[in-house]
């Protein structure tokens, strides 16, 4: 399912290393009808290992999107997104981009993720593995 407006339990500040992207903010409000379904994410485990069961619940709230200014961002850029805070980090097409990303100071709330219509109330999902190698000449 696309679904890459979302937001963090965490304040995520991020460097690219490589690359380029456009991050946009969100505005987001209920409605009763029309719109996009919000999923919850649900981790049985360790959410960063690979092996960990990653789940998203559709919710029965309908969100409707308004975009802040979009940002573009350069190798050597940074930028912070505030915890529980929609955001879609958009690479260009066919350029490789690299960020380095830290997580810190969790909050309470769930994890959220706006959908598309004609999906399954349960999905699963699994977060790719990269080798770290291939990283380290950018930073």
């Amino acid at each position: 399912m696309p679904g890459r407006v979302h937001t963090h339990d965490k304040h995520v500040d991020s460097r690219i290393l490589l690359g380029t992207l456009t991050n946009l903010q969100y505005a987001v409000s209920e409605v009763e009808t029309g719109a996009w379904p919000l999923y919850e994410a649900h981790y049985h485990g360790d959410r960063y290992l690979k092996q960990t069961t990653n789940l998203l619940r559709k919710t029965s709230t309908r969100v409707d999107l308004s975009a802040g200014e979009p940002a573009r961002m350069l190798a050597g850029d940074s930028y912070r997104i505030e915890r529980h805070t929609f955001h879609e980090a958009v690479p260009l097409p066919g350029l490789t981009t690299c960020t380095l990303v830290c997580m810190h100071s969790p909050a309470p709330g769930s994890i959220k993720v706006v959908g598309v219509d004609g999906y399954p109330d349960v999905l699963s999902f699994e977060r790719s593995e990269h080798p770290g190698h291939l990283f380290l000449r950018h930073i």
